[in-house]
Order: structure tokens, then C-alpha cells, then sequence
């Protein structure tokens, strides 16, 4: 069977832009909207980034103020959670050639599955990185401040939508 040259130029698409697709949906975390990008590295832990994705998108609904905090201070997601110590949390360090940490990478695990407990760590973490950045100590008091307020945001978001159903 011989192929035409529009065949043979669908197929060579269709190899070339479904891997590139693949990798921009699981990878990468884009608002041009906010001027955020955010790259979510592969994990051999966790398989599926897009409940990071959706943690994201929550944040921007819950908390736009921090939503913008973490798209200019926060670069890389990586949600490895051997980095850590610990399934279901995340952490922060400071640049380390190791752990290609440039400061702006924060380590968040997803493995519990919750949406809600995702969005706050991702707070805490994203606290510590500007923390790093203004030269301050790192507290953990004032970054668990933080996503308790993340936490309680999400609970009345939740509360006002059940009002407003039928």
C-alpha cells in the first residue's frame, strides 16, 4: 500500500503532536491569564499530576491573592514524596544541586488523593519559598497560619456553593 503525501503528514502529526500534548497535560501548568508556568515534574510515585492541576485551578477560585503569590514565586512542582520523608505532605529546600532546587521548587506529595489537603500544602510550601527569597528565617507557625487560612477559605467557598442549590 503506498501513501499519499497528506497521509504520510497526518500520521508524522499525529506521532509528533500527541506525545507533545501528553507532555504539556501532565507536566506543565499554564495561565496566561496570571503569567503563570508552572512545570509539575514526572514522579514514579504518582502517576497522574492532575490533581496538582486542579489544586492550582482551586487556588485561583479560593484565594486569588495567593494564587498570584505562587505563579511569580513558584517555578517547579515536584511531586515526588521520598524528597520529603513523607506520603501525603511537602516540603521545601533551599537550592541544592542534588535535588536540582533552585529555590523555587517545592516538593508536594498528592498520594493522600484529597484536593483540599493538596491546596493547602501547596500554600505552606509556596510560604517557605517566599520566606527563602525575602532572606527571613523559615517558621513553620507562619506558614501553617497560612494554609489553615487556605483551609477555612475552602470550607466557605464549599458552604456558599451548597447554598445555592436547589
Amino acid at each position: 500500500m503506498i501513501m499519499t503525501v497528506a497521509q504520510l503528514f497526518r500520521r508524522i502529526c499525529i506521532f509528533l503532536l500527541l506525545p507533545a500534548f501528553l507532555i504539556y497535560h501532565y507536566f506543565f501548568y499554564v495561565d496566561f491569564a496570571y503569567g503563570c508556568r508552572i512545570t509539575i515534574t514526572p514522579s514514579f510515585f504518582e502517576w497522574n499530576n492532575t490533581l496538582m492541576k486542579q489544586a492550582l485551578k482551586g487556588l485561583k477560585r479560593a484565594s486569588p491573592e495567593d494564587y498570584q503569590k505562587i505563579c511569580r514565586n513558584v517555578h517547579t512542582i515536584n511531586p515526588n514524596p521520598s524528597l520529603c520523608g513523607t506520603y501525603g505532605g511537602g516540603c521545601f529546600y533551599p537550592p541544592q544541586e542534588f535535588l536540582k532546587s533552585d529555590g523555587r521548587t517545592i516538593f508536594i506529595s498528592t498520594y493522600h488523593g484529597d484536593l483540599s489537603l493538596t491546596m493547602a500544602v501547596i500554600i505552606h510550601e509556596t510560604c517557605h519559598v517566599i520566606q527563602y527569597q525575602e532572606k527571613r528565617g523559615l517558621s513553620e507557625s507562619e506558614c501553617y497560619a497560612k494554609d489553615d487560612r487556605i483551609l477555612r477559605n475552602i470550607v466557605m467557598l464549599d458552604a456558599l456553593d451548597e447554598t445555592k442549590k436547589p
